[in-house]
């Protein structure tokens, strides 16, 4: 329960510094805190064996819920993405200039990517249509690395926000440091429960090739 608290926690205290409303910057940080800190992060527990809030359920009503977790999720980061852009446009300001933006935009383009990869997963006809050799078991494992690398890119963008002028005129002190321990934490869940989960079935799946 603690890795939901963290994530409920931190997301209420972006959206409560962000204000959403008060401005177009303001949904910037409030959508992609509720995308990726909160309805990505809660997508990804649904399968964990230890944070699942519904672990007696079947895996095919884990899948239905990881999938329109994140749905939600992608359509809210647009969302943000879109706020973003569009503010910059009406004040004149460049685009993509520092690596905040940078990594922000590959973690929404890598998501987008990553959410063609599940839904060859759920329509499984769609990888004989696309010519994709790869086992359902094979594709399972790559689609889950690939969640992975793309919550990293996510939390290393919200880790570098950390530095932009606008989080250090509201946050500052030990609340910055404790920002920088939340996101660590809810990187650090979804770290092990992937490989705890995934890794041994790798390593299985090498022996029974040798």
């Amino acid at each position: 329960m603690v890795a939901h608290f963290v994530a409920l926690f931190f997301t209420g205290f972006i959206v409560y510094t962000a204000a959403p409303g008060s401005s177009l910057f303001s949904w910037h940080p409030t959508l992609m805190a509720i995308a990726f800190l909160l309805l990505m992060f809660e997508g990804l527990l649904v399968f964990s064996p230890i944070s699942s809030l519904v672990p007696r359920q079947s895996r095919a009503t884990k899948v239905t819920l990881h999938w329109m977790l994140q749905v939600t999720s992608l359509t809210c980061a647009i969302g943000g993405f879109a706020a973003i852009y569009y503010n910059k446009e009406i004040n004149n300001k460049e685009h993509f200039t520092s690596w905040h933006g940078l990594i922000g935009m590959s973690a929404v383009g890598y998501s987008c990517m990553q959410m063609l990869g599940g839904s060859v997963l759920k329509y499984p006809t769609l990888a004989s249509i696309l010519r994709i050799k790869l086992k359902l078991a094979d594709l399972k494992i790559v689609h889950a690395t690939s969640g992975l690398v793309s919550f990293i890119l996510v939390c290393v963008s919200f880790m570098l926000a950390m530095f932009s002028n606008w989080f250090c005129k509201n946050v500052t002190g030990t609340t910055w440091y404790a920002c920088l321990g939340c996101i660590s934490c809810i990187l650090f869940i979804i770290m092990n429960q992937i490989t705890s989960t995934y890794l041994p079935k790798v390593k299985s799946r090498k022996r029974v090739a040798h």
